[in-house]
């Protein structure tokens, strides 16, 4: 969600809906004063007045086709189920200590779940089996600690339509003193940068959907010279992953919020940009058009990449991969083909 709002939203969405639909501001300091230390609370209680309705951004739900809750008996239903990421990998601190927020927790309280539902006239009569097809985001994880980095993943799918991938290093996952939620670049122990020269995505070993390597604009860079700015075609592929580049009308990811520069082990940088903090992220997407995807059932989905990684530093890395699915269900079984 970190990068699909990143992509979708602009500074002027986190700013204003961005609030009622995903209780989330621009950056971390808009974020404290606004949800942390709201002074509406209920002083008999407490209690935060932070309501907030955000939308299941699932591709189930995301679908044209009408779900059946219903079988010919007149009964069925869905479970839904939301797991809550970690107290410590959504609260940080501010100055990067943990003294005041060891005994800090977030919840949900007074939840509801609003649809939108037809029903049938007395005429309609169950289809013994019902086939509908979505879009679904299947998640993996790895870590590099290598210059010559080496990603492959058995994803078992056979019609994926992109894949996008966020890195932050590992020490700072389930952190009270680091924001573990956060999109950002490749970094060294010390806080210092880890460009990236060079990444190609592969399938089963071949240079696919590219056909050649992408070498970045900090590959060429001169000695003693930092080139800040971000590699267009790098930006442009990872945000094609995440949503149909021609589709996105409004975004945060730009120069200030996509750079090539590490943001340093306290992540000063990332925490205070005004347009949306860090928006960082590699990606590419196989299938714009026809919406079919591409077989990775039998082959392996790989990423190669070449950095300048020269310390003892493990990144983070986790995958998303989009991929289109099919749901066959009937009054006493159901199957999802992948």
């Amino acid at each position: 969600m970190s990068s699909y709002l990143s992509v979708t939203q602009s500074q002027g969405d986190f700013a204003c809906h961005a609030y009622e639909t995903s209780l989330r501001f621009p950056n971390y300091k808009a974020q404290q004063l606004g949800v942390i230390q709201n002074t509406q609370a209920d002083p008999s209680t407490g209690d935060s007045p932070n309501s907030f309705c955000i939308p299941l951004v699932s591709g189930l739900f995301l679908g044209q086709d009408p779900i059946p809750l219903s079988n010919s008996w007149g009964v069925g239903g869905l479970l839904i189920e939301i797991q809550l990421s970690p107290d410590q990998n959504v609260l940080f601190s501010a100055n990067n200590t943990d003294t005041n927020l060891l005994d800090s927790y977030y919840e949900l309280s007074n939840v509801r779940l609003i649809c939108e539902v037809q029903t049938p006239g007395e005429d309609f009569k169950p289809q013994m089996t019902n086939t509908f097809t979505y879009n679904s985001i299947s998640s993996y994880y790895n870590t590099i600690n290598s210059r010559n980095a080496v990603l492959n993943f058995n994803l078992g799918l056979r019609s994926v339509l992109g894949a996008f991938m966020n890195v932050v290093p590992s020490a700072h996952i389930n952190s009270w003193t680091r924001d573990g939620l956060a999109t950002l670049g490749f970094s060294n122990k010390d806080g210092s940068r880890c460009k990236v020269n060079q990444l190609v995505f592969t399938r089963a070993g071949q240079r696919v959907p590219l056909e050649y390597n992408i070498d970045t604009l900090q590959k060429t860079e001169k000695a003693g010279f930092i080139n800040e700015n971000a590699d267009a075609q790098v930006v442009r592929n990872y945000m094609n992953a995440v949503q149909n580049f021609a589709k996105i009308n409004r975004t945060s990811v730009g120069p200030e919020t996509f750079r090539s520069i590490g943001y340093g082990t306290n992540y000063a940088d990332a925490k205070t940009i005004v347009k949306g903090g860090s928006a960082w992220g590699l990606g590419v997407a196989y299938d714009s058009i026809s919406n079919q995807g591409l077989d990775f059932g039998q082959v392996p989905f790989g990423v190669q990449l070449d950095l300048e990684l020269t310390s003892d530093h493990p990144n983070a890395v986790f995958l998303f991969v989009h991929s289109r699915q099919t749901i066959v269900s009937s009054d006493n079984s159901i199957q999802v083909m992948k």
